[in-house]
């Protein structure tokens, strides 16, 4: 499985990474964006064939399309649109400059520095939960004897960061990240 481009949120004139959206929901299809012809370009990286910038001003969600044409080997960006969307999603970033961070599953988040639950109404921000207590149980649990036995299988370890993660949501997430949702058996 190869490691999928995330898209990427502005708030508070930062940078998130979208981790990952409330399950069922998908941020994209709440706007009609008009792209121009172009032969598309799927890899292994992107295969939904596009990526997505949103922007969060005045308490409102908007977005921007990105597909490759690769016939032109130029990327085509659409307008920037409202998205009148109803969910919840889970952003995070990290401070240290030139970090990368995988964000294929959710429990990925407790790895960044700053993570947050943000739910909207109509595609206007009404909710801010900030996930920093999973982000501090996870380094906890990091440097703890437990995580540091060699004893103690890799996947006892990623079962308990992925429950320290879990827990401290409020909305429901799928076990599949927004990236690899398709929307047939979602």
């Amino acid at each position: 499985m190869t490691v999928q481009v995330s898209d990427s949120v502005k708030y508070k004139r930062k940078k998130y990474v979208l981790i990952d959206v409330e399950k069922g929901k998908q941020i994209i299809d709440c706007a009609d964006f008009k792209m121009p012809e172009h032969l598309p370009c799927y890899n292994t990286s992107c295969w939904r064939g596009y990526t997505a910038e949103y922007v969060i001003r005045k308490d409102k969600l908007y977005g921007t399309r990105y597909e490759w044409d690769d016939e032109q080997r130029k990327e085509i960006e659409s307008e920037t649109l409202f998205l009148n969307f109803t969910g919840s999603c889970v952003i995070a970033r990290t401070t240290k400059n030139n970090t990368w961070l995988n964000s294929d599953f959710l429990e990925c988040y407790v790895r960044f520095d700053e993570a947050y639950e943000l739910h909207f109404t109509d595609g206007v921000l009404d909710e801010v939960l900030d996930l920093h207590k999973a982000i501090t149980e996870a380094k906890e649990f990091i440097e703890s004897e437990t995580y540091k036995d060699e004893s103690t299988e890799p996947q006892v370890r990623a079962n308990c960061l992925e429950e320290i993660a879990y827990m401290n949501l409020k909305y429901d997430y799928d076990y599949r990240t927004y990236r690899w949702r398709n929307g047939e058996d979602d």
